[in-house]
């Protein structure tokens, strides 16, 4: 879903890896508390692409995961 390369860490070669951008729902590639409440507020949420960073269909734990993963990672 997101256009990625499975063997490469940053597909698009612009210095940020995937995981990161994907994780960064507000845009800026760093993530952070922002990021996960914006994930939060939307849990259930089926129309919420963004924050449905796992492309499950809903907004749920696993997505608030996976910015947790990431959480604390600086901009590129």
């Amino acid at each position: 879903g997101y256009n990625t390369s499975p063997t490469l860490v940053d597909t698009d070669g612009d210095g940020c890896p995937d995981g990161r951008e994907i994780a960064s729902v507000d845009g800026n590639h760093g993530v952070n508390s922002t990021d996960l409440l914006l994930i939060a507020q939307q849990f259930g949420r089926a129309d919420r692409p963004v924050q449905d960073i796992n492309k499950s269909g809903i907004v749920n734990s696993s997505d608030l995961l996976l910015a947790a993963q990431n959480f604390g990672s600086s901009a590129c």
